[in-house]
Order: structure tokens, then C-alpha cells, then sequence
């Protein structure tokens, strides 16, 4: 059994407050992750999971409320984006929610990098009637 955590895990230096101490908690998780060979699966639960407490909207610099993460339920869904009906619609409407949804994904990653190393995890889609008619 592997006693020195210190290495399985992303650096908690980079981070404060309760971020450093939720990582930190993941810690025994993830040790037993390598242990089995299900690091990847472990690691999409533990960002799925960090993300609900700290959404990446949220500034770096900022603590969530002990009152909003008393409230987090890791056994709740997670909210899905809103599927866009171009057709519902001005082109220029559709064009600022596809920025948007971009400009939040790019930050996403930036915020996920230093969580996950450099494991791919899933990045919530922005689903679109257009996407939605188009061949897998």
C-alpha cells in the first residue's frame, strides 16, 4: 500500500483555502485509483466534483460561502447547458450565446489543467439544433 501520497496528485501549493483542502481529501481517493487502474474515471469524478464547488466562473481569488458548499450534492445531476434552436434565433443572437459558450469553455480548461494534470476529461458541450441534425 502506498504510504507517501505526496507525489499521486497535483501540486496543492498552487492552491488555498478550501480548494487546497478539497484536493487534499482526494488524495486517499486517488491513491486507490492507481492502486486499481481507474485513474482516469477517478480523476473525471474528482473535477466533476471540484467543479460543483468551485465553478469556473468563480474567481481564483474568491472563496465560495461555507453556506454554498454545505448545499453541494455530489449525488445531483449536473445541470446540462441549454440545447440552442438556431432557429429561434437572430444569427447575431446565436453568434453572442456561441462566444459566450466558447469564451466559458476556454476558461473551463484553463481552470481544469491544474486539477486534472494532464489526464482528458470531459468538457460540458453547448448542444445546438445544428449539432443536433448532423451525423455522429
Amino acid at each position: 500500500m502506498l504510504t507517501d501520497l505526496n507525489h499521486l496528485m497535483v501540486n496543492p501549493g498552487n492552491f488555498k483555502g478550501s480548494r487546497k483542502a478539497f484536493l487534499v481529501e482526494q488524495k486517499p481517493l486517488y491513491a486507490a485509483a492507481v492502486a486499481g487502474n481507474h485513474v482516469a474515471d477517478t480523476v473525471a469524478d474528482i473535477l466533476r466534483r471540484y467543479f460543483k464547488r468551485y465553478p469556473a466562473t468563480l474567481p481564483l481569488t474568491e472563496e465560495p460561502s461555507p453556506e454554498f458548499l454545505a448545499q453541494v450534492d455530489d449525488s445531483a445531476a449536473d445541470v446540462e447547458p441549454p440545447v440552442l434552436d438556431e432557429a429561434l434565433m437572430t444569427e447575431g443572437e446565436f453568434e453572442a450565446a456561441m462566444k459566450s459558450y466558447n469564451e466559458y469553455k476556454a476558461l473551463y480548461a484553463t481552470r481544469r489543467a491544474p486539477v486534472s494534470g494532464s489526464v482528458i476529461h470531459h468538457v460540458p458541450v453547448m448542444r445546438t439544433t445544428r449539432s443536433l441534425h448532423q451525423p455522429l
